[in-house]
C-alpha cells in the first residue's frame, strides 16, 4: 500500500468514531471516488495491454515480413496503427481523469481531517494556543533570555 492509501484508510477508521450525517456523507463520497479511480486504473491497464499487443503486431509484421505494409496486409497495418493511436489518446484522457479523482480524494481527506479535529476537540477539549505538543512543562517556565540562547 502506498502512503496515500495508508493515510486514507487511517482517516476512514478514525471518522468512524463520529456518528453524524457529515461522517456518513464523507465516508460514502470517499468510497465512491476510490471505486471510480479503481475502475479507471483497470481500464488503463486494459488499454495498455491493447497498446502493447498492437505494437507487437506492428513489430512482428515489420520484422518478419518483406514489404510489410504493402504485401496485402494494408488493412491489418492500418487497424493496428489506429488501435495504437486510440489507446494513446484514451490513456492520456484516463491519466487526466485519475488526476481529477486524486484531487477530489485529497479534498475529501482534508474534510476528514477537519472532522477528526472537531471530534477530538469535542472529546478532549480545545488545545490551548500557548502550549504546543512539542513543548514540555519545564520548557515553558524557562526565561526568554535562556530560550534564545543568551546567558543571564
Amino acid at each position: 500500500m502506498s502512503e496515500h492509501q495508508i493515510e486514507t484508510a487511517f482517516l476512514k477508521q478514525v471518522i468512524l468514531y463520529d456518528d453524524s450525517d457529515q461522517r456518513r456523507k464523507l465516508e460514502k463520497s470517499m468510497a465512491q471516488v476510490q471505486h471510480d479511480a479503481r475502475c479507471v486504473r483497470r481500464m488503463a491497464w486494459v488499454l495498455a495491454l491493447f497498446l502493447i499487443l498492437a505494437l507487437a503486431g506492428i513489430g512482428y509484421g515489420a520484422s518478419l515480413h518483406k514489404n510489410y505494409p504493402y504485401n496485402g496486409a494494408e488493412l491489418t497495418f492500418r487497424i493496428l496503427c489506429e488501435l495504437v493511436l486510440a489507446s494513446l489518446i484514451c490513456l492520456a484522457a484516463l491519466a487526466g481523469l485519475l488526476t481529477v479523482y486524486r484531487r477530489r480524494l485529497n479534498r475529501l481527506r482534508d474534510e476528514c481531517r477537519q472532522l477528526v479535529t472537531r471530534l477530538l476537540e469535542a472529546r478532549l477539549g480545545k488545545l490551548d494556543g500557548s502550549t504546543s505538543p512539542g513543548r514540555t512543562a519545564a520548557s515553558s517556565h524557562v526565561s526568554p533570555t535562556l530560550r534564545e540562547g543568551r546567558s543571564a
